[in-house]
């Protein structure tokens, strides 16, 4: 099958997940009055048992406010009556005087939130944090879509039982000030960490201290990461930061999370991360737009230093080595300028992130959508200059009540020379699971995931979940020639002006099904992605290896 749109892939990949951005946050927060606008979006069988249980929990209750998506009680509102939300988050800082009932919706309960009656959650979950107040109780209920099927299963927190406490881990009062990392460059790194942003709003700061500091022992280094944010207080929050830092950094964050890293580099001798040394500043600015979504656009002055391998223990690793760190700058740069050799970048970059779904550990539905900008000045080196785009769209669609289908679609392209430690790879760990480690590079790739899971632990079947995927994917240069210049240092003029005049778009347009590497496989996971086994095999090769990993942490 070939692609035959002349502005390419990618660009029409940019165009979707536009429109979809635009469309989500144009129907977030609205609420509906009639019947009919109150239930847009809910299948038949999800709103016959919304109306189920609304009549079951609220009865005909005169003081009533309905919401569909997400919304919000503010620190200084009281709502006087019941509440009734069906699908996303209502989040509750303030006071209700009366019941909460939630239908395949979740409820985050703040520091300062009081409910005067109960709470029924109705496939959805509570999270609260410390000090928050139900004086009722709390109903936690299961009804099954399916025909035949509407049973209630409930579990009930009385008066006088321990108070409720189910936090979320991006809400989690509990600051952990203790920074330890273990990865094949740096060794052993302990530190200090600051507490996260949330937690200084939630203290009524309209400013925070972020970051973490720390030492290095195998590199013998002082690292640190800081910032200073102040914001405004309002429904739209603007906020403006500046960023200083000095230390080990990755593009690889998304492959994997920082503990199962760490864990498996000290165990095992499996560091799924390159690495390279970040020290300048940047100043930035956001903007929130609604709960859920931020643009963030920023000034970067970097400089970027290459670091090699500084350990080889592992506590079960054996004789075998760690991989070699490879070179995050040109070697041709190296070999001109010797190892101490830098590459100074100045950068504009623009992110905007979406995140609706109900659980970022373990989501089951929403939206998560990331796009990164990011041009860089024309002084780098002889005028060499570069432009990056990343785009990262996913989506949690509960099939039943015990089937949710996963799907990411993750793009990147640039123009100009991408120096190494900005090429895109694929291959292994979370992308191309039925390949070799970053078999493939470039500076384009086109990446997607399915996975197919039946929670079987919930139907107490199996002690865990059953999971199907299919990966396929490509990284590849758009000209064959950048690989050479990548690792080069300086190609010629016309060169150089050829790269740069290479249109992002470039080349998509020609990829074919038939290019694109692909595997399949199956999973086992605890329903809480607290560990996970994945086994994966390419399908373009008849007789090639089953892969085996072991995962601490969800794919995507």
């Amino acid at each position: 099958m070939h692609t035959n749109n002349p502005r390419g892939t990618l660009y029409t990949l940019w165009f979707t997940s536009a429109v979809i951005i635009l469309l989500t946050l144009f129907f977030m927060n609205l609420v509906f009055a009639s019947d009919d606008a109150f239930y847009s979006g809910l299948s038949d069988a999800k709103q016959d048992v919304a109306e189920r249980m609304q009549k079951k929990y609220l009865g005909d209750a005169d003081e009533l406010m309905r919401f569909n998506g997400d919304a919000e009680i503010k620190t200084d509102e009281t709502i006087t009556g019941h509440l009734f939300i069906v699908s996303g988050t209502l989040n509750i800082q303030g006071r209700v005087q009366g019941d909460v009932l939630a239908v395949f919706a979740d409820v985050e309960l703040g520091r300062q939130a009081l409910v005067e009656g109960d709470i029924v959650i109705v496939n959805g979950k509570l999270w609260n944090r410390d000090g928050s107040i139900i004086r009722g109780d709390i109903v936690k209920t299961t009804v099954p879509l399916e025909a035949g099927e509407a049973k209630d299963h409930e579990v009930i927190r009385r008066r006088d039982d321990e108070p409720y406490t189910n936090k979320r881990d991006w809400l989690d009062d509990d600051h952990e000030p203790m920074y330890a990392d273990y990865n094949r460059v740096d060794g052993l790194t302990i530190g200090y960490s600051l507490p996260q942003r949330g937690w200084w709003a939630e203290e009524n700061h309209r400013y925070a201290i972020l970051g973490w500091g720390g030492y290095s022992f195998a590199s013998k280094d002082w690292q640190y990461k800081l910032a200073l944010e102040r914001w405004t207080q309002s429904d739209h929050r603007f906020g403006m930061g500046i960023a200083l830092h000095d230390y080990t950094a990755t593009q690889d964050a998304w492959l994997n999370c920082d503990h199962e890293n760490a864990l498996a580099a000290g165990l095992f001798k499996s560091d799924y991360r390159d690495y390279y040394i970040r020290s300048g500043f940047g100043i930035y600015a956001g903007q929130t737009l609604g709960r859920r979504t931020l643009l963030k656009l920023g000034y970067y002055e970097d400089e970027f230093y290459n670091i090699n391998n500084h350990t080889n223990w592992a506590l079960f690793g054996g004789k075998r080595n760690f991989r070699e760190n490879p070179s995050a700058l040109p070697p041709g740069l190296v070999v001109q300028k010797g190892k101490n050799a830098s590459m100074l970048i100045k950068s504009i970059k623009a992110e905007l992130t979406l995140d609706t779904r109900d659980d970022p550990q373990t989501p089951t539905r929403g939206w998560m959508i990331n796009g990164l900008a990011e041009k860089t000045a024309d002084d780098i080196g002889d005028n060499i200059s570069f432009e990056r785009y990343i785009l990262d769209i996913r989506r949690y669609q509960p099939l039943s009540w015990d089937e949710v289908l996963s799907i990411r679609v993750r793009g990147a392209t640039s123009s100009g020379l991408l120096p190494p430690l900005y090429l895109f790879d694929l291959g292994g760990i979370s992308t191309l699971r039925g390949y070799k480690f970053k078999e493939f590079t470039g500076d384009r790739m086109l990446l997607g995931n399915i996975e197919y899971r039946m929670n079987a632990s919930k139907v107490k079947v199996f002690d865990f979940d059953i999971i199907l995927f299919l990966d396929t994917g490509l990284a590849w240069f758009a000209n064959e020639d950048n690989r050479r210049y990548a690792n080069g240092w300086m190609p010629d003029k016309g060169s150089l002006t050829d790269a740069n005049n290479i249109d992002p778009r470039d080349t998509f347009d020609r990829l074919t099904w038939k290019d694109m590497k692909t595997d399949a496989g199956i999973g086992l996971a605890a329903s809480d992605n607290t560990f996970r086994i994945n086994i994966a095999r390419r399908l373009d090769k008849r007789g090639s290896d089953f892969y085996v990993t072991f995962r601490i942490c969800k794919t995507f």
